[in-house]
């Protein structure tokens, strides 16, 4: 194995395109899963703890247990939420045409990232109860009607005759995020219902036995 000094800036001929660790460090990454049960503690603690724990630098760490589970480790590359990164994001957050999704892994076996639970519930939280930065209406487009028209989903995200009776009923007062980035398996409070193409899969805020199984949800592939 051979160690190489990434070049800085990024764009610069020979370089590395996207060096996350240099920009943020190692506190931002986090191990989401691993295929053994040997290091199955690993999974939703922070990369720096553990390199520490083992007497390593952390690359040489995320490197040798890359290794040693042949390749199944997974880890994720983010922040919690700052007043120092939300004063960054706010300038972008307003323009119309900006809609709300989330890149979610959910591993078979481990931790999810924080958007996993809290991303929707999040944006009626904070953007729009606490920040005024959103009207609920304009909000609720941003994560449903715009951000499906972005894959030409024209019968997604809309209320009306033929479209997919997709659909969840909240109390706006009571929304809220209770995930974390280091515990991100929480529900959030304040959603009531949620109905997928018509059927019911949560009801009066309760899951388990309200879940219907299959899901009636669909995978949608884009050519």
């Amino acid at each position: 194995m051979e160690t190489v000094t990434a070049r800085w800036p990024h764009w610069e001929p020979g370089s590395w395109a996207s060096n996350y660790i240099k920009c943020l460090g190692w506190k931002m990454l986090s191990i989401l899963s691993v295929g053994s049960e040997k290091n199955r503690h690993m999974e939703g603690r922070r990369v720096v703890d553990l390199a520490r724990e083992a007497g390593k630098d952390p690359f040489d760490f995320l490197a040798d247990l890359t290794v040693e589970e042949e390749g199944c480790v997974v880890f994720l590359l983010g922040m919690p939420p700052r007043p120092w990164s939300e004063k960054v994001f706010l300038r972008g957050q307003e323009h119309p045409q900006r809609s709300v999704g989330a890149d979610v892994l959910f591993p078979e076996k481990g931790s999810p990232p924080q958007t996993a639970y809290g991303t929707f519930p999040r944006i009626i939280q904070h953007y729009v109860r606490e920040l005024g930065l959103y009207t609920l209406e304009n909000a609720v487009h941003r994560c449903t009607g715009l951000a499906a028209s972005r894959y030409g989903l024209e019968d997604r995200g809309v209320i009306r005759k033929g479209a997919a009776a997709d659909l969840v009923v909240m109390d706006f007062e009571k929304v809220r995020d209770n995930s974390t980035y280091d515990n991100p398996r929480q529900y959030p409070e304040g959603i009531e219902y949620v109905v997928i193409n018509g059927q019911v899969v949560l009801a009066q805020g309760r899951r388990g036995s309200t879940r219907l199984m299959p899901c009636p949800g669909r995978s949608w592939r884009v050519e």
